[in-house]
């Protein structure tokens, strides 16, 4: 984990024990600065099929996708039905069901982009 994430996180445990407006700012400040996590499925496709089989005798390794191959980032729904693009700072937190093929690191700006390309599709 980098020092980013570290540092998010700790200000994710302060915002949640004071929600003042200082705390919040100071959490989206850093959370600029953070590359994120999130599960992503790979398409059907022989290279996305061979990548897979890597994936699972290399466990962990970090791999650079083939040209062509673009992963299809997780949008989850909860218990209401509300469908969420789930980020984390931490492989700890990510939850072992449901599996994904992968795990993306990516900037934040581009969850926030990611999470408002979903909600303009829904309308």
């Amino acid at each position: 984990m980098s020092s980013e994430n570290k540092k998010t996180e700790q200000l994710i445990q302060l915002y949640k024990e004071d929600t003042a407006k200082e705390n919040l700012n100071a959490l989206l400040h850093q959370m600029k600065k953070t590359v994120f996590l999130t599960p992503a499925m790979l398409p059907d496709t022989q290279e996305a099929r061979e990548l897979k089989q890597h994936i699972k005798e290399n466990p962990g390794e970090q791999i650079k996708m083939p040209k062509g191959t673009v992963p299809i980032p997780a949008i989850l729904n909860n218990q209401k039905g509300e469908k969420f693009f789930p980020i984390y700072s931490s492989t700890e937190q990510i939850p072992k069901e449901p599996r994904f093929d992968i795990l993306m690191n990516i900037p934040f700006w581009s969850c926030c982009k990611l999470s408002l390309v979903g909600r303009t599709e829904e309308r």
